[in-house]
């Protein structure tokens, strides 16, 4: 049965959650079409222990002070940070904002996120549920322009001009986004937009927001760079070394060819595509225009930033990878890591468990049409295998058997003329349980974004994530 959409949602009211860094007494109401849901998993690992042990460091180097002073992090406690890119998260990327701001509200660290923004994706266009009758489906909103391709969020202007309609789910969204316009890029605004409005959803405060561009500021970046410059082919081979020795992370090896090595960096300036940096380009490039890729974005910061980095799945794999790349070219470790995500789906109804699976569905209303007795038509059953046999004894017997075909066709065509309703009412049924197949696909889709759950839903996953860090 299909679930009807809450028109009206309490965000947030006092006393819902004991744990909540909200002030008291704060109350949001507004009309959306929101849907409730169910947790299917919940990863944490390692366990909570271990998170603590790390934690529970106070000690850091003058150089990890100096950056964290730079960049404006605490120096008086722990950091745990996570991240992800400016884009509308789905739960199991918000599971990862959960868990960090449990963690420090547990061990006394400080939150931060970093938004990757030397990366180029279109944050405008958002897929959403959508029912036509009583059928769901899917419908792809464009919010506002996107941005050209190939260009790094971090070199893009922030939005001020949005569509003039759009669905209800989305109003929320894109007022944050209004409230986050004088952030200096789109990457910016966008990624404490929906950090914010995340927050809002799971009742907790928001962390320190960082960009991965602004770790160019620091001395572990200058460092790095050095390194490059001196020595590029070390710094690739080892690069190249760890991504065969993790083929499973999906992390492509830099090129090396013709007298070229590609590094691990974007060149990156206001309105441009992004490009690619070569060891023999790197002393032509001025400083504030080189940003970290992705593994060098998460040397940087494991490396002096945080205590604890806590990944995604795809962070998860893709980390060992720099970890092994770090250990072997400049010999030192990086902080641990964890994985937090989860499968949160909307719980919008399912038949597919009361219709048969497609594949028998199609067989049986293809085999009814020369079947009579598969809709209960027993004595025309019995004349066609009589017909069958007698058939198959002409032909053993080397008579033409043309005539009992004719009969066979004959009596075939009466059954689907007389049984016409029963062989329909199949086809109908073999056309609904495919349907339902594609409905149980969008129901199960764990990807849909937190801005389609309803209020109790952020709660829900709060407490699911704090539950399995106990």
């Amino acid at each position: 049965m299909r679930r009807t959409p809450i028109s009206t949602q309490t965000v947030w009211d006092k006393g819902v959650d004991s744990g909540c860094c909200i002030d008291e007494g704060f109350v949001l109401q507004q009309e959306q079409h929101l849907y409730p849901s169910k947790i299917e998993q919940i990863i944490v690992e390692p366990g909570f222990d271990r998170w603590r042990d790390a934690l529970s460091e106070r000690s850091i180097s003058e150089h990890a002070e100096h950056d964290r002073r730079i960049l404006g992090l605490p120096v008086d406690a722990p950091i745990v940070m996570s991240g992800h890119q400016a884009m509308v998260f789905h739960p199991g990327i918000v599971a990862k904002i959960a868990s960090l701001m449990h963690a420090a509200e547990q061990t006394g660290a400080r939150p931060v996120w970093i938004i990757p923004d030397q990366d180029a994706i279109d944050p405008m266009t958002i897929r959403i549920p959508e029912w036509t009758g009583d059928k769901l489906g899917e419908r792809t909103v464009q919010i506002a322009d996107p941005p050209r391709a190939g260009i790094a969020g971090a070199s893009i202007e922030p939005s001020h001009s949005f569509a003039a309609e759009m669905p209800a789910v989305l109003d929320e969204l894109v007022d944050y986004l209004s409230g986050y316009s004088a952030e200096g890029s789109l990457a910016g605004q966008f990624g404490n937009a929906v950090v914010a409005l995340a927050c809002q959803w799971l009742g907790r405060e928001m962390p320190i927001v960082l960009l991965a561009s602004d770790l160019s500021k620091t001395n572990a970046f200058r460092s790095l760079i050095k390194s490059m410059r001196s020595d590029p082919h070390a710094c690739v081979q080892a690069y190249n070394d760890a991504s065969r020795a993790f083929p499973d992370a999906g992390v492509r090896m830099l090129e090396v060819q013709a007298g070229r090595i590609e590094l691990p960096l974007w060149r990156i300036r206001p309105g441009e595509q992004r490009m690619p940096v070569y060891a023999d380009q790197i002393e032509m490039i001025p400083d504030d225009e080189l940003i970290a890729r992705g593994l060098t974005m998460t040397a940087l910061v494991r490396g002096s930033l945080c205590e604890l980095f806590i990944h995604g799945t795809g962070g998860w794999n893709y980390d060992r990878v720099t970890e092994h790349w770090i250990k072997h070219w400049r010999g030192t470790d990086l902080s641990p890591m964890a994985h937090v995500t989860a499968t949160q789906v909307l719980d919008l109804g399912d038949q597919a468990a009361d219709l048969p699976a497609p594949a028998r569905a199609r067989w049986l209303a293809q085999a009814a049409k020369h079947n009579p007795g598969l809709v209960g038509d027993d004595r025309l059953q019995q004349t066609k295998q009589e017909l069958v046999d007698r058939i198959q004894r002409r032909k053993e017997m080397g008579e033409n058997p043309r005539a009992s075909y004719r009969e066979l066709l004959d009596l075939l065509e009466r059954h689907r003329t007389t049984n016409s309703t029963a062989i329909a009412a199949l086809d109908a049924q073999a056309a609904e349980a495919q349907a339902s197949v594609q409905q149980h696909k969008l129901t199960m889709d764990r990807t849909w974004p937190f801005v389609c759950f309803d209020a109790e839903s952020g709660f829900a996953l709060m407490e699911r994530v704090r539950s399995s860090m106990s």
